[in-house]
């Protein structure tokens, strides 16, 4: 994001992993020849990818600015804070502990904190257990399909959300972005 790299060599700073890996990306994507793109990519496998929560917070800072707030790329990250806040609002009601998507938020959010495995190195133990545990959460067992069961408490958490008028993002209860043919999965897949 040249956004965040200028203005930190503005403000004294040096570039960061997050700004050698974004400059390395913009080499790559204007590479004209196998070589050049040859030469890159161990320079990009080296670093580490960025840190979830430091790329959302550099994603959250980018989108406050009053040229970028209604970017489609903004847009879409006011709709994904508003689907996790509404994934605390349903997730946090005792009646809901045990669903389906509370579970598979809690995995995730597990998951998530865990640091990134180094590049050429294999997941942690506990990076693994819990993605076992994942994959058996969403496995098929005989009965109603896991994903349709999430996809159906997804849509039911956001109507009982829009309903008590819980909603800080007007957009989010306003559009009914299941009728576009998406689903609750493909909005939610990575959010939670």
């Amino acid at each position: 994001m040249d956004w965040y790299c200028s203005k930190r060599l503005v403000e004294g700073g040096q570039a960061d992993g997050f700004c050698k890996r974004n400059d390395l990306l913009k080499k790559l994507r204007t590479a004209s020849t196998d070589a050049e793109r040859q030469e890159i990519l161990p320079q990009l496998r080296a670093l580490p990818p960025p840190a979830f929560g430091t790329a959302q917070a550099i994603y959250a800072d980018f989108c406050k600015l009053k040229p970028n707030i209604e970017s489609t790329f903004c847009l879409s990250t006011r709709r994904t804070a508003e689907s996790k806040r509404m994934n605390r609002w349903y997730c946090g009601q005792e009646q809901h502990k045990d669903g389906l998507w509370c579970r598979r938020t809690a995995l995730l959010d597990q998951i998530q904190k865990l640091p990134p495995p180094q590049p050429g190195s294999p997941p942690s133990d506990e990076r693994k257990a819990l993605s076992q545990k994942m994959s058996a959460m969403m496995a098929p067992n005989g009965g109603p399909s896991p994903s349709k069961s999430l996809s159906e408490e997804i849509s039911a958490a956001k109507k009982a959300y829009c309903a008590a008028a819980v909603s800080e993002e007007k957009s989010y209860c306003q559009d009914d972005v299941l009728a576009s043919g998406h689903t609750a999965i493909d909005m939610h897949k990575f959010t939670g």
